[in-house]
Protein backbone atom coordinates (compact mmCIF):
# COMPACT_ATOMS: atom_id res chain seq x y z
CA UNK A 1 0.00 0.00 0.00
CA UNK A 2 2.89 2.57 1.00
CA UNK A 3 4.73 2.08 -2.70
CA UNK A 4 1.23 2.54 -3.83
CA UNK A 5 0.98 5.73 -2.38
CA UNK A 6 4.24 7.02 -2.74
CA UNK A 7 3.85 5.96 -6.61
CA UNK A 8 0.49 7.88 -7.06
CA UNK A 9 1.93 11.42 -5.05
CA UNK A 10 5.22 11.29 -6.89
CA UNK A 11 3.39 10.72 -9.81
CA UNK A 12 1.53 13.98 -9.07
CA UNK A 13 4.77 15.61 -7.61
CA UNK A 14 6.44 15.41 -11.46
CA UNK A 15 3.54 15.69 -13.29
CA UNK A 16 2.41 19.19 -11.86
CA UNK A 17 6.33 20.17 -12.64
CA UNK A 18 5.88 19.08 -16.14
CA UNK A 19 2.32 20.77 -16.55
CA UNK A 20 3.86 24.11 -15.20
CA UNK A 21 6.88 24.23 -17.76
CA UNK A 22 4.42 23.39 -20.74
CA UNK A 23 1.85 25.58 -19.68
CA UNK A 24 2.36 27.85 -16.94
CA UNK A 25 1.52 31.04 -15.82
CA UNK A 26 1.99 33.97 -18.61
CA UNK A 27 2.01 37.88 -17.51
CA UNK A 28 -0.79 38.34 -20.36
CA UNK A 29 -3.38 35.92 -18.70
CA UNK A 30 -3.69 34.78 -15.54
CA UNK A 31 -6.35 31.74 -14.50
CA UNK A 32 -9.13 32.70 -13.31
CA UNK A 33 -10.04 30.02 -10.48
CA UNK A 34 -6.12 30.49 -9.68
CA UNK A 35 -5.97 30.21 -5.62
CA UNK A 36 -3.54 33.13 -5.73
CA UNK A 37 -5.71 35.23 -7.41
CA UNK A 38 -8.93 34.02 -5.58
CA UNK A 39 -7.05 34.19 -2.05
CA UNK A 40 -6.01 37.79 -3.28
CA UNK A 41 -9.16 38.91 -3.95
CA UNK A 42 -10.64 37.16 -1.02
CA UNK A 43 -8.45 38.33 1.93
CA UNK A 44 -8.38 42.13 0.17
CA UNK A 45 -12.09 41.88 0.31
CA UNK A 46 -12.00 40.93 4.32
CA UNK A 47 -9.03 43.10 4.80
CA UNK A 48 -10.87 46.63 4.09
CA UNK A 49 -13.99 45.19 6.67
CA UNK A 50 -11.78 44.55 9.79
CA UNK A 51 -9.91 46.63 11.98
CA UNK A 52 -6.33 46.64 11.87
CA UNK A 53 -4.73 44.84 14.85
CA UNK A 54 -3.03 41.60 15.29
CA UNK A 55 -5.92 39.69 16.56
CA UNK A 56 -8.16 40.96 13.37
CA UNK A 57 -5.03 39.92 11.37
CA UNK A 58 -5.34 36.37 12.44
CA UNK A 59 -9.02 36.39 11.31
CA UNK A 60 -8.08 37.85 8.14
CA UNK A 61 -5.80 34.71 7.45
CA UNK A 62 -7.86 31.86 8.69
CA UNK A 63 -11.21 33.37 6.97
CA UNK A 64 -9.03 33.61 3.55
CA UNK A 65 -6.61 30.85 3.75
CA UNK A 66 -9.09 28.05 5.38
CA UNK A 67 -11.97 27.78 2.29
CA UNK A 68 -9.55 27.81 -0.08
CA UNK A 69 -7.53 24.64 1.50
CA UNK A 70 -10.83 23.06 1.65
CA UNK A 71 -11.33 23.52 -1.31
CA UNK A 72 -8.21 22.95 -3.30
CA UNK A 73 -6.61 20.61 -1.05
CA UNK A 74 -8.45 18.75 1.09
CA UNK A 75 -11.43 17.75 -1.13
CA UNK A 76 -9.18 16.69 -3.79
CA UNK A 77 -7.02 14.41 -0.90
CA UNK A 78 -9.86 12.72 -0.16
CA UNK A 79 -10.99 12.30 -3.90
CA UNK A 80 -8.15 10.96 -4.11
CA UNK A 81 -8.03 8.50 -0.76
CA UNK A 82 -11.67 7.33 -1.90
CA UNK A 83 -10.22 6.34 -5.20
CA UNK A 84 -7.52 4.63 -4.28
CA UNK A 85 -9.78 2.78 -1.25
CA UNK A 86 -12.19 1.37 -4.26
CA UNK A 87 -9.66 0.58 -6.51
CA UNK A 88 -11.88 2.27 -9.42
CA UNK A 89 -9.20 2.87 -12.07
CA UNK A 90 -11.18 5.69 -13.93
CA UNK A 91 -11.87 6.97 -11.09
CA UNK A 92 -7.59 7.20 -9.66
CA UNK A 93 -6.76 8.22 -13.17
CA UNK A 94 -8.98 11.93 -13.06
CA UNK A 95 -8.06 11.70 -9.29
CA UNK A 96 -3.85 11.93 -10.42
CA UNK A 97 -4.93 14.42 -13.28
CA UNK A 98 -7.12 16.74 -10.98
CA UNK A 99 -4.36 16.74 -7.85
CA UNK A 100 -1.69 17.53 -11.04
CA UNK A 101 -3.31 20.34 -11.95
CA UNK A 102 -4.45 21.80 -8.50
CA UNK A 103 -0.72 21.01 -7.68
CA UNK A 104 0.78 23.19 -10.39
CA UNK A 105 -1.03 26.06 -9.37
CA UNK A 106 1.52 25.72 -6.19
CA UNK A 107 4.03 26.24 -8.56
CA UNK A 108 5.12 29.30 -10.89
CA UNK A 109 8.77 28.51 -12.12
CA UNK A 110 7.59 29.22 -15.65
CA UNK A 111 6.47 32.68 -15.43
CA UNK A 112 9.38 33.32 -12.84
CA UNK A 113 12.02 32.02 -14.94
CA UNK A 114 10.13 33.99 -18.15
CA UNK A 115 10.11 37.67 -16.17
CA UNK A 116 14.00 36.62 -15.42
CA UNK A 117 15.63 35.72 -19.36
CA UNK A 118 12.99 38.28 -21.08
CA UNK A 119 14.57 41.16 -18.90
CA UNK A 120 18.19 39.85 -20.04
CA UNK A 121 16.72 39.62 -22.93
CA UNK A 122 15.89 43.50 -23.57
CA UNK A 123 19.16 44.21 -22.04
CA UNK A 124 21.08 42.50 -24.45
CA UNK A 125 19.08 44.61 -27.17
CA UNK A 126 19.49 47.21 -25.31
CA UNK A 127 16.02 48.23 -24.90
CA UNK A 128 16.49 49.21 -21.19
CA UNK A 129 13.44 50.66 -20.95
CA UNK A 130 11.10 48.00 -21.35
CA UNK A 131 13.20 45.62 -18.99
CA UNK A 132 12.83 48.13 -16.31
CA UNK A 133 8.60 47.73 -16.90
CA UNK A 134 9.17 44.52 -16.69
CA UNK A 135 11.13 44.77 -13.12
CA UNK A 136 9.22 46.57 -11.76
CA UNK A 137 6.04 44.18 -11.94
CA UNK A 138 8.10 41.70 -9.38
CA UNK A 139 10.12 43.73 -7.45
CA UNK A 140 9.13 46.55 -4.65
CA UNK A 141 11.96 48.60 -5.24
CA UNK A 142 11.54 51.92 -7.39
CA UNK A 143 13.67 50.16 -10.30
CA UNK A 144 13.71 53.78 -12.67
CA UNK A 145 15.72 55.32 -9.97
CA UNK A 146 18.54 52.03 -10.00
CA UNK A 147 22.12 52.61 -12.33
CA UNK A 148 22.25 49.24 -14.45
CA UNK A 149 24.30 47.46 -12.07
CA UNK A 150 21.64 47.53 -9.26
CA UNK A 151 18.71 46.21 -11.65
CA UNK A 152 20.93 43.15 -11.52
CA UNK A 153 21.01 43.03 -8.34
CA UNK A 154 17.42 43.62 -7.86
CA UNK A 155 16.81 41.18 -10.49
CA UNK A 156 18.92 38.11 -8.62
CA UNK A 157 17.73 38.90 -5.50
CA UNK A 158 13.99 39.00 -6.36
CA UNK A 159 14.79 35.96 -8.78
CA UNK A 160 16.48 33.76 -6.16
CA UNK A 161 14.10 34.45 -3.18
CA UNK A 162 10.84 33.94 -5.30
CA UNK A 163 12.16 30.49 -6.42
CA UNK A 164 12.32 29.61 -2.58
CA UNK A 165 8.55 30.98 -2.63
CA UNK A 166 7.07 29.56 -5.83
CA UNK A 167 9.53 26.24 -6.52
CA UNK A 168 11.16 24.81 -3.78
CA UNK A 169 9.05 25.36 -0.71
CA UNK A 170 5.51 24.02 -1.94
CA UNK A 171 7.26 21.45 -3.22
CA UNK A 172 9.13 20.27 -0.24
CA UNK A 173 5.56 20.80 1.96
CA UNK A 174 4.23 18.57 -0.60
CA UNK A 175 6.34 15.88 -0.05
CA UNK A 176 5.49 16.00 3.53
CA UNK A 177 2.11 16.78 3.90
CA UNK A 178 0.85 16.29 -0.11
CA UNK A 179 -1.63 18.89 -1.56
CA UNK A 180 -2.34 20.68 2.11
CA UNK A 181 1.15 20.93 3.03
CA UNK A 182 1.69 22.75 -0.72
CA UNK A 183 -1.12 24.74 -0.47
CA UNK A 184 -0.99 25.63 3.25
CA UNK A 185 2.59 27.33 2.34
CA UNK A 186 1.22 28.82 -1.10
CA UNK A 187 -1.78 30.44 0.32
CA UNK A 188 0.26 31.81 3.44
CA UNK A 189 2.98 33.51 1.11
CA UNK A 190 0.17 34.83 -0.81
CA UNK A 191 -0.97 36.74 2.40
CA UNK A 192 2.32 37.81 3.37
CA UNK A 193 2.21 39.52 -0.19
CA UNK A 194 -0.59 40.96 1.01
CA UNK A 195 -0.41 42.47 4.48
CA UNK A 196 2.97 41.05 5.44
CA UNK A 197 4.59 44.78 5.58
CA UNK A 198 6.55 46.24 8.62
CA UNK A 199 5.22 49.78 7.94
CA UNK A 200 1.67 51.37 8.82
CA UNK A 201 -1.17 50.45 8.35
CA UNK A 202 -0.08 47.02 7.87
CA UNK A 203 2.51 46.47 10.82
CA UNK A 204 -0.02 44.68 13.07
CA UNK A 205 -2.73 43.39 10.98
CA UNK A 206 0.25 41.38 9.00
CA UNK A 207 1.90 40.27 11.66
CA UNK A 208 0.80 36.77 11.66
CA UNK A 209 0.62 36.41 8.31
CA UNK A 210 4.53 37.72 8.05
CA UNK A 211 5.74 35.06 10.52
CA UNK A 212 3.73 32.02 9.32
CA UNK A 213 5.17 32.75 5.62
CA UNK A 214 8.63 32.97 7.22
CA UNK A 215 8.14 29.79 9.02
CA UNK A 216 7.12 27.93 6.09
CA UNK A 217 9.73 28.70 3.87
CA UNK A 218 12.84 27.83 6.45
CA UNK A 219 13.27 24.75 4.95
CA UNK A 220 13.06 25.64 1.89
CA UNK A 221 15.48 28.38 1.74
CA UNK A 222 17.68 26.10 3.80
CA UNK A 223 17.29 23.05 0.94
CA UNK A 224 17.52 25.58 -1.72
CA UNK A 225 21.32 27.01 0.15
CA UNK A 226 23.00 23.54 0.58
CA UNK A 227 21.72 22.07 -2.90
CA UNK A 228 22.96 25.52 -4.45
CA UNK A 229 26.44 25.58 -2.56
CA UNK A 230 26.69 21.38 -3.23
CA UNK A 231 25.87 21.77 -7.10
CA UNK A 232 28.25 24.70 -7.49
CA UNK A 233 31.19 23.38 -4.82
CA UNK A 234 34.32 25.15 -4.93
CA UNK A 235 36.68 25.35 -2.30
CA UNK A 236 36.35 27.27 0.64
CA UNK A 237 32.92 27.80 -0.78
CA UNK A 238 30.83 27.40 2.41
CA UNK A 239 33.29 29.70 4.50
CA UNK A 240 32.60 32.57 1.45
CA UNK A 241 28.78 31.79 2.30
CA UNK A 242 28.93 32.35 6.07
CA UNK A 243 30.57 35.49 5.47
CA UNK A 244 28.22 36.81 3.03
CA UNK A 245 26.03 35.79 5.86
CA UNK A 246 26.82 37.41 8.30
CA UNK A 247 27.11 40.85 5.95
CA UNK A 248 23.78 40.98 5.33
CA UNK A 249 22.59 41.57 9.04
CA UNK A 250 20.71 44.72 7.83
CA UNK A 251 18.64 42.04 5.45
CA UNK A 252 15.37 42.25 7.59
CA UNK A 253 13.44 38.81 6.07
CA UNK A 254 15.96 35.61 7.59
CA UNK A 255 15.27 33.67 5.06
CA UNK A 256 15.92 36.64 1.76
CA UNK A 257 18.90 36.91 4.07
CA UNK A 258 20.29 33.39 3.27
CA UNK A 259 19.31 32.63 -0.48
CA UNK A 260 21.19 36.41 -0.93
CA UNK A 261 24.07 34.93 0.60
CA UNK A 262 24.06 31.94 -1.11
CA UNK A 263 23.63 33.83 -4.85
CA UNK A 264 26.59 36.24 -3.47
CA UNK A 265 28.86 33.30 -2.90
CA UNK A 266 27.65 31.65 -6.24
CA UNK A 267 28.51 34.34 -8.48
CA UNK A 268 31.23 35.94 -6.39
CA UNK A 269 29.50 39.79 -5.70
CA UNK A 270 27.88 41.87 -3.98
CA UNK A 271 23.69 42.67 -3.90
CA UNK A 272 22.37 45.56 -2.54
CA UNK A 273 19.16 47.50 -2.21
CA UNK A 274 20.49 51.76 -1.84
CA UNK A 275 19.60 53.12 1.45
CA UNK A 276 18.76 49.47 2.94
CA UNK A 277 21.03 47.00 2.86
CA UNK A 278 24.24 45.40 0.88
CA UNK A 279 25.29 41.65 1.40
CA UNK A 280 28.44 40.51 0.21
CA UNK A 281 32.28 40.57 0.82
CA UNK A 282 33.45 40.72 -2.70
CA UNK A 283 33.10 44.34 -3.07
CA UNK A 284 31.52 45.04 -6.78
CA UNK A 285 27.86 43.94 -8.12
CA UNK A 286 26.99 41.90 -10.59
CA UNK A 287 26.66 42.30 -14.53
CA UNK A 288 24.93 40.81 -16.85
CA UNK A 289 27.12 37.69 -17.16
CA UNK A 290 26.42 37.03 -13.90
CA UNK A 291 22.85 36.77 -13.90
CA UNK A 292 23.43 34.50 -16.94
CA UNK A 293 25.58 32.47 -14.67
CA UNK A 294 23.20 31.99 -12.32
CA UNK A 295 20.58 30.49 -14.19
CA UNK A 296 22.80 27.41 -15.06
CA UNK A 297 23.51 27.47 -11.50
CA UNK A 298 19.94 27.16 -10.55
CA UNK A 299 18.64 24.73 -12.78
CA UNK A 300 21.31 22.28 -11.37
CA UNK A 301 20.06 23.28 -7.89
CA UNK A 302 15.96 22.45 -8.74
CA UNK A 303 16.56 18.95 -10.48
CA UNK A 304 18.71 17.90 -7.48
CA UNK A 305 15.69 19.50 -5.47
CA UNK A 306 13.10 17.18 -6.94
CA UNK A 307 15.34 13.76 -6.26
CA UNK A 308 15.86 15.31 -2.76
CA UNK A 309 11.85 15.56 -2.30
CA UNK A 310 10.99 12.29 -4.26
CA UNK A 311 13.63 10.42 -1.56
CA UNK A 312 11.70 12.24 1.20
CA UNK A 313 8.20 11.43 -0.19
CA UNK A 314 8.97 7.46 -0.68
CA UNK A 315 10.84 7.73 3.38
CA UNK A 316 7.60 9.22 4.48
CA UNK A 317 5.34 6.64 2.35
CA UNK A 318 7.50 3.52 4.02
CA UNK A 319 6.69 4.50 7.27
CA UNK A 320 2.59 4.10 6.29
CA UNK A 321 1.04 0.97 7.20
Amino acid sequence: MSINIFIELATILIASILIDIADGEVREKVCPIHPVKICWQLGSLILRRIKKTRASGIMLWILTVMPLLLIYAIAPTLMLFYADKTGKVALLVVSLVMCSVINKFTISFRLLNWYFVSILDYIDKNNEAKARVLLQEIVRRDVFALDRSHIYSALIETYVESLVDGFVSPLFWFSILGLVGSYVQRLANTMDSLVGYRHDPYREVGWFSANIDTILNVPGSIIFSVLSLLSSYRRGMFREFLKNLESGRDVSSVTARVVFAVACTLLKVDLEKPGEYKIGIYGRLPDIEHCKKLLSCVYRTLSLSVLLFLLVLFAICLLIP
